[in-house]
């Protein structure tokens, strides 16, 4: 009997045991269990955000390709603008030169013109010069010549005042014979012709001067 008895506690001890360790394991169990819920939970909550993250990757990629569709878009025209632009630029800067160089033709030949103008007034000048030197030498003759008539006329004027004289004292001697002139009756006559003559000497010393 007691052989029965240990063993039936042996028996006992081990049962409680290992209920002890059904009841432990059913323990971890429910707790791998609720980890395992809570894993699953947030594999579902992650696949969830992975397909809400790739759903909004695939808008984004969409976005990105209309992004640069429209930007290849825009820089296609810029660079067609920007084509333009420098042919204008080219063509401004042909203008330009072409008109830098007719502005220069210009100038050069107005520089050409002026001094060749220069030059013709220079020799206008010149022959003005001699022309008025010509003048003033043919003036300066003309006045010797005219003081030279002026003397020769102020000589005749006193020859014929002279002339006047001697045919009136040779009137007044033909109408009365017996009264004679005075020998110096001739003499006033004849000094107003030598002074006459004397002016006219001054007048073309005056004219040469």
């Amino acid at each position: 009997m007691a052989a029965a008895r240990e063993e039936l506690g042996r028996t006992e001890t081990a049962l409680e045991q290992r209920t002890a360790a059904l009841l432990a394991a059913q323990v971890e169990i429910r707790e791998l269990e609720r980890q395992q819920a809570e894993e699953a939970a947030t594999r579902k909550a992650l696949e969830a955000e992975i397909k809400r993250l790739g759903e909004q990757a695939l808008v984004r990629e969409r976005e990105l390709e209309t992004v640069r569709h429209t930007f290849s878009r825009d820089l296609e025209k810029l660079r067609e603008t920007a084509g333009r632009a420098e042919e204008r630029l080219r063509a401004t800067e042909k203008r330009a030169l072409l008109e830098i160089d007719r502005e220069r033709s210009a100038v050069t030949k107005a520089q050409k013109e002026l001094a060749e103008a220069g030059k013709r007034a220079d020799k206008r000048e010149a022959e003005h010069r001699r022309t008025v030197e010509a003048l003033q030498a043919q003036q300066g003759d003309a006045r010797h010549q005219a003081g030279v008539l002026q003397g020769k006329l102020a000589a005749i004027e006193a020859a014929h005042e002279s002339l006047q004289e001697q045919l009136k004292t040779l009137r007044g001697t033909t109408r009365s014979p017996t009264r004679r002139m005075p020998a110096a009756a001739s003499g006033p006559p004849v000094r107003r012709a030598a002074r006459k003559a004397a002016v006219g000497k001054t007048s073309r010393a005056k004219a040469r001067t």
